[in-house]
């Protein structure tokens, strides 16, 4: 899935372990209760990214491993520690470090992604907050990006039943939904994760 747009700040919700029943019964009942006033959605975007041929060899050579030994690595970039620190400085600035939870193991599940067109992106992240695996969801323009991962078969179908509910109640005005049929990491094929 390709979408064009101003992307906002990311966000993954704080995961609570429950059992799926009690996550689509919290979901079902915020569906019920869903009444469609215009509720304003906070716009956040990154400051303006002025990063020069040194800050992006260091962006490259960490993106996948912040915890890696840094001496080795800027030796390997040629860039020195200095520039290294005045870059770790800038980062809170313009990158969001995510922690995602899976507690069957990445493998179990499906990775799916779902593009909302709404009015009511609050309501929307708060029923994808209550699943009990992490959702990565971002703001791109005037729709919601979520990628979420779901134990497949039955689980898939009960999510689809609530965006065609969320969508009945005029919650959302239309989706898009795809599925990731394989991942890459570091250049080489992977199936731990998705490469964002």
């Amino acid at each position: 899935m390709v979408v064009r747009g101003v992307k906002g700040i990311t966000d993954t919700p704080k995961v609570e372990y429950i059992p799926w029943d009690l996550c689509f019964t919290r979901i079902n009942e915020k569906i019920k209760e869903f009444t469609p006033a215009q509720r304003k959605f906070k716009t956040r975007t990154s400051p303006y990214l002025t990063w020069g041929n040194d800050e992006w060899k260091l962006y490259h050579a960490l993106k996948s491993n912040m915890r890696q030994k840094i001496t080795p690595t800027l030796r390997k970039i040629n860039i020195r520690y200095e520039t290294y620190r005045e870059w770790m400085e800038t980062l809170d600035a313009h990158c969001t470090t995510h922690t995602e939870f899976y507690p069957e193991g990445y493998k179990t599940y499906l990775s799916c992604c779902f593009l909302f067109s709404s009015n009511h992106k609050l309501t929307i992240q708060s029923l994808f907050s209550f699943f009990p695996t992490s959702s990565v969801i971002t703001k791109v323009d005037d729709q919601l990006s979520i990628f979420t991962h779901l134990p497949f078969p039955h689980i898939v179908r009960r999510v689809f039943c609530a965006i065609y509910d969320m969508k009945a109640v005029k919650m959302i005005k239309k989706f898009k939904q795809t599925v990731v049929l394989s991942s890459h990491a570091n250049g080489s094929k992977n199936d731990k994760g998705i490469k964002r």
